[in-house]
């Protein structure tokens, strides 16, 4: 999906990203040299918006309300992703979806 809004909802995506980190109490610079270091971050979701700055992850998305289809959503910057790949799903009408059998 390339700068667009409107995922369709069957499009998983997984990612790897550093997030800033933050050291509580008082530290010496060597020690901060030594143990300081970015948090790592692994998100799962709903593809729903991806440009060159920011890809767009819903937690969750309804199967039939259109108005308000995604919810939980998480933006993350490119310059953070470490690793993104994605997955189509089956379609919301696929019985084999809905019911739990097969793939």
């Amino acid at each position: 999906m390339n700068d667009s809004l409107g995922g369709d909802g069957n499009t998983i995506s997984y990612v790897e990203w550093a997030d800033s980190a933050m050291v509580y109490g008082w530290s010496t610079s060597a020690d901060l040299e030594r143990n300081m270091g970015l948090g790592l971050c692994k998100s799962v979701g709903f593809l729903v918006y991806e440009d060159t700055e920011k890809i767009v992850l819903a937690l969750n998305a309804a199967c039939n309300d259109k108005t308000a289809p995604f919810g939980e959503i998480l933006s993350i910057p490119q310059a953070c992703i470490r690793k993104h790949c994605s997955v189509e799903i089956l379609d919301n009408n696929d019985k084999k979806c809905l019911t739990g059998q097969g793939g």
